[in-house]
């Protein structure tokens, strides 16, 4: 079945194919339908039929999983095309944000731990306790640096992270 795709003897797979395919080469059935390396490219969903439906790759992948309705991808204008690029911006800086979060977390543990050790080894109790001190500095520098890359991308995107994150009161 391979090499006929392969050779242009078929052109065309069933979805029980598809998905054989896909487990054969350990990927999910959308990989091999989308290209997710050029996200923003066009892809056209119904070829050859009316209506036809075109979008964007990654949106066409989300529907393609169940993750996304058709109508959510199915809006072909320029504006559209506009607001699919700012829809996968905001889902950037939307990981992006929770990656800052994660590193601010646990920077501060790792800090607190230092602090705690540094005034009375003995009576630590973080939850970081029996950790080693040199690898604790080690992690401390690791965090920063990666905190100083997310920021920088976030920054790169245009958004505000002057404001101290506030967690709320548990």
């Amino acid at each position: 079945m391979v090499a006929n795709l392969e050779n242009g003897r078929k052109l065309d797979l069933s979805v029980r194919q598809l998905v054989a395919v896909a487990a054969v080469l350990g990927v999910s059935p959308a990989d091999l339908v989308f290209d997710l390396r050029d996200p923003y490219a066009p892809v056209e969903l119904t070829s050859g039929t009316e209506p036809r439906v075109s979008t964007a790759h990654w949106l066409a992948y989300g529907w393609f999983g169940g993750s996304r309705t058709l109508r959510e991808v199915a809006d072909t204008s320029e504006a559209a095309a506009h607001n699919q690029v700012a829809a996968l911006d905001s889902w950037l800086i939307h990981d992006l944000l929770r990656e800052r979060d994660a590193t601010h977390y646990a920077l501060a543990a790792h800090e607190r731990f230092l602090d705690e050790y540094k005034r009375d080894p003995e009576s630590v109790t973080s939850s970081l306790r029996g950790t080693d001190p040199e690898e604790a500095r080690r992690k401390v520098r690791d965090w920063r640096a990666e905190l100083y890359d997310v920021e920088r991308k976030l920054r790169a995107y245009g958004v505000n992270i002057d404001r101290p994150i506030v967690y709320p009161s548990i």
